[in-house]
C-alpha cells in the first residue's frame, strides 16, 4: 500500500490562511494522518521539501519509522538557495503562482529532464497558477526557517540518501552532509 501526503498549503490539501507552514507542523499533521489511517510504521520517502519533512518526522516520531530515504533534500539553506527563495517570493508577489513557475522552470527541472519532457512541464504551469498565492508564501517562509543541523545525528532511522547529480537548488554538497551528519 502506496499513500502519498500533500502537505498543508499543497496539491489538494487544505491552504489555511494562517502561516507560515513550518515544516515541524507538516510532520505533525503526517503523524495525525498516520493515526488517522491507524498506521503505526511505514516506510517513507521524502522528495525536495518532503525530504524536509521527513527530517522533522524522523525528529519527533523515531519509533513510526521503518526506513527512510530522502531525495533531493537538504539540512540547511545555504546561501544560494535563500536567495533563490527570495526571488521566488518576490515573483509571487508580482505576478502570483504562475509568475513564479516560470521563474522556477530553470532551477526545478534538471537540462535534460527539461529537454526531453518541456510540453508536459509547461502543461503543469496552468495547475500551479491555481495555487493560492499566499500558501505558495506560506511554504517559502516555513522552509526558510528549516535547520536541521542541530538535531541531524539524532535520526535513527536506516536511511538512504539520493541526489540528482543535475540538480540545480539541491547540490550533491547537501547530500554529502546529510550523509556524514546521519548515523
Amino acid at each position: 500500500r502506496t499513500l502519498t501526503y500533500d502537505c498543508r498549503g499543497q496539491g489538494q490539501s487544505d491552504k489555511p490562511q494562517a502561516g507560515p507552514y513550518h515544516a515541524e507542523l507538516h510532520a505533525r499533521d503526517l503523524a495525525a494522518l498516520l493515526d488517522a489511517l491507524k498506521i503505526a510504521r511505514a516506510h517513507f520517502v521524502g522528495l525536495s521539501n518532503g525530504g524536509i519533512v521527513m527530517m522533522h518526522f524522523a525528529r519527533l516520531f523515531p519509533q513510526r519509522i521503518v526506513k527512510l530515504v530522502l531525495a533531493d533534500t537538504f539540512s540547511h539553506l545555504d546561501t544560494v538557495q535563500k536567495a533563490l527563495l527570495e526571488a521566488w517570493r518576490a515573483a509571487l508577489r508580482a505576478g502570483g503562482s504562475a509568475l513564479r513557475f516560470t521563474i522556477a522552470l530553470p532551477w526545478v527541472w534538471g537540462a535534460d529532464f527539461l529537454e526531453s519532457n518541456y510540453a508536459a512541464i509547461m502543461s503543469l504551469r496552468q495547475k500551479a497558477a491555481r495555487l493560492p498565492t499566499y500558501s505558495s508564501l506560506h511554504l517559502i517562509d516555513g522552509a526558510l526557517t528549516h535547520d536541521a543541523r542541530p538535531w541531524l545525528g539524532s535520526i535513527t532511522a536506516p536511511t538512504l540518501i539520493i541526489n540528482a547529480d543535475q540538480d540545480v537548488i539541491i547540490q550533491m554538497h547537501h547530500a554529502r552532509f546529510l550523509q556524514a551528519s546521519i548515523p
